[in-house]
């Protein structure tokens, strides 16, 4: 009796395991199979078999939310779709189990269909119920995925953690690998290369472990675009060579062709032009039929077309433009449509064709804009869209140089179109381009004092060598009174005096106060104003450089330094010169001088 009350005990707490994780031990197999990742054609044959099987509403239903889930895997979202729409989600509501897998797999079909307002609501339900902790740690790293592209990456990270922590606690090391492949893409991203460069080599060691050839092939395909980025051709090449080996020629040619296309830029950045003639159309004879067929055909129509251009074959440049034009056609991707359009433009442009250039360059504006309405949800494709921004300005101003009556409505028309889309997007994610445009506009500013000091040592020269004559004008007395009056300042700095007023400056030079104001009209200048504009170039060269012992001070101290007695109105002097405060002008400088020293 004994030992069948224990064989009862054990039976009971067995039961009350399975019941714990909510999932029927016939799809136990299925469901291992879907969370292992990248497993999705067993998944479809294993619920295929308990399909067929069953007549239970329960068991029809959870095996048809994981066949369409792994449908979403599989990028067969028409599949997916019809399965999830097909669903009595009425009844589903009634079985607490059915509902959280229900909402699990609709959160991931929205997802992958690029709806990420309502995949964030619905994954959010995922995470109220304690059912399965493969779900749960899956929706939370697709709610990370949805902050990284929104641009909140504290939330993202804080999501992605807690995804990999239940990845842990359900074996399965691979999601864990593949979560530190998704943080290291955002670093990536942000140009944090170390950081990133960290993460992909965890990611990678847990891939290897597990055998995925795939996953491991796109994280090279990252680090190549890391290499690419920091210039580094050669090894980029070296890195693309051995991505090769993880590619299954005869089925993954969605895989393939985005070799192919990486390795024709690697080679048209390193000028060998053959090679990289030689990959793309590699791409071009690849079977059609897998899912990004006509976005890496139409890449790659672009890319040779430049490597033609490159070598000033015209003809065979706009051979193949054209059939980047016709691949966009086919396709709904702004970006391919975009670039087809601007690529043509280009090739007249250089062709001297001015008004086809700008054909072709106001056919893409409307793609631009498009990809920007996209790209809300999208920090980085902001990011791009505004570099593309940029460039289109430039084309529009060259074909506006070459015809100038015809051309000044068209500019026109395209500056306002681009301030348009510029201010319609600036209220998103444009923290980047801000960054940029104050590196930028700190650059300038050392420019413009490096080549005032350069003018006014030429002036200067000149001056020395007038003298005073009674032939002399007032206008050259009152420039030579100008010059002795910067000599004077800038002669051991007397500008950063606080004491410093007109009088005492005035008898500083034999002269009085009225000759030093007429001197200074001449220039259009007050004496306040110029004194401000000297101590503003001193406090520029104080935050601009490090090696400044002042660099680090509180700027009330620095504001002293320069001498202003009042740090408003330093802030007021020092935002009206350079078009910026000086806490952004230092930390702008600093991250400039950074990137110039790498």
């Amino acid at each position: 009796m004994r030992r069948v009350y224990i064989a009862i005990v054990l039976f009971l707490v067995v039961c009350c395991q399975h019941s714990d994780i909510n999932m029927p031990l016939v799809f136990e197999k299925a469901t291992a199979l879907f969370y292992l990742e990248n497993h999705n054609e067993e998944v479809v044959v294993e619920t295929t078999k308990i399909i067929t099987s069953s007549t239970n509403f329960e068991v029809k239903t959870f095996a048809l939310l994981l066949r369409a889930g792994a449908y979403c895997e599989l990028s067969q979202m028409d599949s997916a779709n019809v399965i999830i729409n097909s669903l009595d989600i009425k009844q589903i509501k009634l079985d607490r189990n059915l509902y959280f897998w229900y909402n699990a797999m609709h959160g991931l079909q929205l997802f992958r269909s690029g709806n990420f307002p309502e995949a964030y609501k619905v994954l959010s339900l995922v995470l109220t119920d304690d059912i399965d902790n493969r779900a749960t740690a899956l929706s939370l790293r697709l709610l990370a995925r949805i902050h990284f592209n929104s641009g909140d990456s504290n939330l993202a990270t804080e999501f992605l953690a807690q995804s990999t922590e239940l990845f842990l606690k359900a074996n399965l090391p691979k999601s864990v690998a593949i979560n530190h492949k998704i943080l290291g893409r955002y670093y990536a991203n942000k140009k944090e290369f170390a950081k990133a460069t960290e993460q992909f080599t965890i990611a990678k060691a847990g891939l290897e472990k597990a055998n995925d050839s795939i996953e491991l092939f796109y994280i090279h395909i990252n680090l190549i675009g890391m290499k690419i980025f920091q210039g580094k051709h050669a090894e980029a090449k070296e890195l693309a060579k051995k991505n090769a080996v993880y590619i299954n020629k005869q089925t993954d040619r969605q895989a393939l062709a985005l070799l192919y296309n990486n390795q024709g830029e690697i080679e048209f950045l390193l000028q060998n032009y053959d090679s990289c003639r030689h990959y793309y159309l590699k791409t071009l004879a690849m079977p059609l039929g897998y899912i990004t067929d006509i976005l890496r055909r139409g890449n790659a129509c672009i890319g040779i077309s430049k490597a033609y251009l490159a070598e000033k074959n015209r003809p065979k440049a706009f051979e193949f433009a054209q059939q980047a034009i016709e691949y966009s056609k086919l396709s709904d991707l702004p970006e391919l449509q975009y670039n087809a359009n601007l690529n043509f433009a280009e090739l007249y442009q250089k062709s001297g064709q001015s008004d086809k250039a700008y054909f072709y360059l106001s056919q893409a504006v409307p793609y631009l804009e498009e990809q920007g309405k996209k790209s809300v949800d999208n920090s980085e494709t902001v990011y791009k869209s505004t570099l593309n921004l940029i460039e289109l300005e430039n084309q529009a101003k060259k074909i506006k140089a070459e015809k100038r009556i015809y051309m000044i409505l068209i500019v026109v028309g395209i500056l306002f179109t681009i301030l348009l889309f510029i201010y319609s997007i600036s209220t998103y994610r444009l923290l980047r381009s801000r960054n940029e445009i104050l590196k930028s506009l700190v650059k300038k500013n050392l420019q413009l004092i490096d080549d005032e000091r350069k003018l006014n040592e030429v002036l200067h020269f000149q001056l020395n060598s007038k003298k005073l004559t009674r032939k002399s004008t007032d206008e050259d007395k009152e420039l030579i009174l100008y010059n002795e009056l910067i000599d004077w300042l800038l002669q051991e700095k007397q500008f950063l005096r606080k004491d410093l007023t007109a009088e005492i400056v005035a008898r500083e030079l034999n002269t009085n106060r009225e000759y030093l104001s007429r001197a200074l009209s001449t220039q259009h200048l007050h004496f306040n104003e110029l004194i401000n504009k000297f101590r503003i170039e001193e406090a520029v060269k104080i935050l601009s450089s490090k090696c400044d012992k002042r660099h680090k001070y509180n700027l009330n101290i620095i504001s002293s330094e320069v001498g202003f007695k009042s740090m408003s109105v330093f802030i007021e002097a020092f935002r009206k010169q350079t078009g910026m405060n000086p806490a952004q002008f230092r930390a702008t400088a600093c991250d400039t001088e950074i990137e110039d020293e790498n």
